[in-house]
């Protein structure tokens, strides 16, 4: 039987002198060696016994009785170079005078259970490192002992000294707010009854006091198609909280910095426009009519040749002047408001253009006269229809514009070449680049949808 077994079995004679009286044949297998060099040679096993363990080897010879009979786990370095593990069991010899004589023992091949101990250990310590550098610690909750299982992590976020070993509910009823344990609760129960994973972020009070945000992600474990526990990570995010903060206020600065540069802009341009239209405007109508006064009073057909030619050249000028005029600010945005200032400029689109444009717009009394927000809106169509006849190359445009309860709702569409939205050109990037600062202005939403050969939506959505 012993020279088929898989173990290693021995006996080590002590008297008269210290020798291998028996190695079963699975020592080759185990440590390379064979029986027979065993028996060669009894200070075999003191050679290939790993250093650092000889001193283990040698103290069986020195242990009481009772000592000798404990397990004992001994590395050794194998005949091809190789370090392997072995547990064994050894069984004092004694005569009847009381003395040792010899030790019997089996010896089992435990190498492939260490080194699986080994990498678990490494990679439980890999999860620690993981756990701390990422703020996060596990739980676990059996469903039929309604018992948790805290890591040591878990315990350093809710800053619950180590000395206490409470957890569970009721030591959550002290961090959690009332409402955030609800909700929390009822997560547990649904992924009880449905298996569903939940995830969940809240505020907390630690034990110590101290305000934290944490996200809660807990998983159904089944066992044999039942869910027996959750398991699951509560993730310290208090500094992703705070960072979102400082950008969502930075952000805010800058929505106001950019609104306050806008409507100082808006107010340059509408003064610039005023002077163009009224000042400049007025002068050359004045110079007009002079030239007109000249032209009657001459007789000189070369003069009045030269003055209507003058009059033609003041007649484009002035044209000139009220059409920069109202590119700078259109002067019906003030005059009538939103829609028909809309309806202005796609008729000047429409004269310098051939694209066909449909456009569909709300009636005057929906949106209000002074919607403080129209020059926005405007500025939007504006640069679409600017982009339209620069970069599209449509045939077909259209404007709709409708309002619905409390939301304004605009779609531009067109069905030109289209575009990349990823590599549009610096001049086309900074003008959509405006146009999103401008729905944001509004707490509205911008959506621009293009991809080459299929033509562009945009698409804005603001409350009014």
């Amino acid at each position: 039987m012993a020279e088929n077994a898989a173990d290693l079995i021995y006996r080590f004679d002590l008297l008269p002198f210290p020798h291998f009286s028996y190695v079963s044949p699975s020592a080759e297998k185990i440590i390379g060696y064979t029986p027979q060099e065993h028996y060669n040679d009894p200070s075999l096993g003191f050679k290939i016994v790993h250093p650092e363990d000889r001193h283990l080897l040698s103290q069986i010879m020195n242990l009481k009785t009772k000592e000798i009979s404990q397990p004992l786990v001994l590395r050794w370095r194998h005949k091809d170079g190789r370090i392997i593990y072995t547990e064994q069991h050894n069984t004092p010899i004694i005569d009847e005078e009381g003395q040792l004589i010899a030790i019997e023992g089996i010896a089992r091949d435990v190498t492939r259970q260490k080194r699986l101990e080994q990498e678990l250990l490494i990679s439980k310590r890999l999860l620690e490192d993981a756990a701390l550098i990422g703020n996060f610690g596990g739980w676990n909750y059996d469903i039929e002992s309604h018992s948790f299982t805290w890591s040591p992590q878990l315990f350093l976020i809710y800053e619950i000294p180590p000395i206490r070993e409470e957890k569970g509910i009721e030591v959550m009823r002290k961090i959690y707010p009332e409402g955030a344990l609800e909700e929390l609760l009822k997560l547990f129960e649904k992924a009880i009854k449905e298996g569903q994973r939940f995830s969940i972020e809240t505020e907390i009070n630690t034990w110590r006091g101290n305000r934290k945000w944490v996200r809660i992600i807990g998983e159904p474990i089944t066992d044999e198609g039942k869910i027996t526990r959750i398991a699951g990570t509560v993730q310290d995010i208090t500094q992703h909280k705070q960072s979102e903060e400082k950008l969502k206020e930075s952000r805010r600065k800058l929505r106001q910095l950019y609104q306050k540069t806008q409507t100082m802009l808006e107010d340059e341009r509408k003064k610039i426009s005023h002077e163009l239209h009224d000042e400049l405007g007025q002068l050359l109508t004045i110079i007009s009519l002079d030239l007109s006064t000249v032209s009657k009073k001459t007789r000189s057909t070369e003069i009045r040749s030269l003055t209507g030619q003058m009059k033609s050249a003041i007649e484009l000028a002035v044209d000139i002047v009220r059409r920069v005029s109202s590119e700078l600010h259109p002067p019906l945005l003030d005059q009538l408001g939103l829609v028909p200032a809309l309806q202005w400029l796609l008729s000047q689109i429409s004269k310098r253009t051939k694209i066909k444009i449909k456009a569909i717009l709300p009636e005057l009394f929906e949106i209000p006269f002074e919607y403080p927000h129209s020059i926005h809106i405007f500025r939007i169509v504006q640069e679409s229809f600017t982009n339209i006849l620069r970069h599209s190359g449509a045939t077909e445009a259209s404007l709709i514009m409708k309002k619905v309860n409390n939301q304004l709702y605009l779609t531009i569409e067109d069905n030109g070449k289209g575009f990349n939205l990823d590599e549009v050109e610096e001049s086309i990037h900074a003008g959509i680049t405006g146009m999103y600062d401008r729905a944001d202005i509004m707490g509205g939403i911008l959506q621009i949808d293009s991809s080459p050969g299929k033509g562009t939506i945009v698409h804005l959505e603001i409350p009014i």
